[in-house]
């Protein structure tokens, strides 16, 4: 790759861009001349320096900044404008064990993330369109070069929520993401006897139903993250007293697939 001398304003240079993450960005031809500003902002999110996120009406929304409170509320507004678009919003993360024992996780949260099959997606854009909370500059679809579905993000109430599409087919889960700070796109794939191993719906201590990603496949991901939060949440989701011991003994963490489209792009334009 040429330019690998290129040192960026941390110090690091285009050698230091590990070849692994860098495979799974997809980016549009536009989006070419932007590279090294896409470079820049993953060294400053490894920094932990990018804290901000994009709010289309407040450009300067702190990072785990949001009360639980205003994250339910957002997740409330989110599953009504899902209800009303007949789709299914999966929470994910680590608020899903506070919204089935409808307890304050006494925490400030980042954001809210949720998965959904991906035949759902058109009818969830146009839902979030309806509402007014959609902006295409923080949809994967204006950047994936592949025609694929990674998601998109948009604000609610003020709490980013990300809205990602999975697939499953032949006892193989696709799982798609997007970050729409620096355009990448992933891809991790593995095998799953049940959907109901990923995805599930609970019934919350308010009596309500609770769409969200398997308290197992929550607590695998907490319990390897390891931070004080993760552990907090980790414990939370034993107290819920739903676990399942035989789905977390056959489940995995999956693995992201490494297709190398992304270095072919930076090849074929000399960066």
């Amino acid at each position: 790759m040429s330019g690998d001398g290129e040192k960026f304003e941390n110090g690091s240079s285009w050698a230091n861009y590990p070849e692994r993450e860098v495979a799974h960005i997809h980016l549009s031809e536009a989006s070419v001349p932007a590279m090294r500003g896409v470079a820049e902002a993953w060294w400053r999110h490894r920094a932990g320096k990018s804290n901000m996120h994009n709010d289309t009406t407040n450009h300067n929304v702190e990072r785990d900044s949001r009360t639980f409170a205003e994250v339910r509320r957002a997740y409330d507004h989110v599953q009504h404008m899902a209800d009303e678009a007949d789709s299914k919003l999966y929470v994910s993360g680590g608020s899903v064990p506070y919204l089935i024992l409808n307890q304050d996780s006494g925490r400030l949260h980042d954001d809210l993330d949720t998965v959904c099959d991906v035949a759902d997606m058109g009818k969830l854009r146009q839902a979030f369109q309806q509402a007014g909370a959609y902006d295409p500059s923080w949809d994967s679809l204006t950047y994936a070069r592949d025609g694929l579905d990674y998601g998109f993000e948009a604000v609610v109430d003020g709490v980013p929520v990300g809205i990602y599409p999975f697939s499953f087919v032949d006892g193989r889960l696709t799982q798609y993401s997007y970050d729409p700070y620096s355009h990448q796109c992933k891809t991790k794939e593995f095998s799953l006897r049940e959907l109901s191993d990923y995805v599930t719906s609970y019934e919350t201590a308010d009596g309500q139903t609770c769409h969200a990603m398997s308290l197992e496949y929550v607590k695998l991901t907490k319990d390897r993250a390891g931070r004080d939060k993760d552990i907090q949440d980790s414990a939370k989701i034993v107290e819920t007293g739903l676990l399942r011991p035989e789905v977390l003994a056959r489940i995995k963490i999956p693995e992201a697939v490494d297709d190398g489209s992304y270095q072919r792009h930076l090849t074929r334009h000399g960066l």
